[in-house]
């Protein structure tokens, strides 16, 4: 499954992250004892901390990113009980030092963890 991707300093999906949405959600709907991890992360910071969230004006950042994708999954009509949710900060990034747009993109991102099948 591709990486769910979001707007720089936002839990907000970019444009390109529907597919991979769409595709979860139809994992979760077709395997109804599948249950996941959704895992935050971000970019551009090397501390393995969490970032600012210019929304939720608050440093959970990567948390509020994978919240996002459980709050879309729920809304959906994914039970609660098959999810659960973390935010990594900057400790699991795909690029240690980003150099250009598609690298920061896959930085700040989302994971799925399949925590039992």
């Amino acid at each position: 499954m591709e990486n769910i991707i979001f707007e720089g300093g936002t839990p907000y999906f970019k444009p390109e992250s529907e597919n991979a949405l769409r595709q979860l959600y139809l994992a979760m709907e077709n395997n109804p004892t599948l249950v996941i991890e959704i895992q935050g992360n971000i970019c551009c910071q090397d501390d393995g901390l969490d970032g600012w969230d210019r929304v939720n004006q608050n440093n959970n950042l990567s948390v509020n990113r994978a919240e996002a994708v459980y709050n879309y999954l729920i809304k959906n009509g994914i039970e609660a009980e098959r999810m659960s949710y973390v935010g990594l900060g900057s400790s699991n990034k795909l690029y240690t030092e980003e150099r250009n747009a598609f690298e920061e993109d896959h930085n700040r991102r989302v994971e799925i963890m399949i925590v039992e099948k």
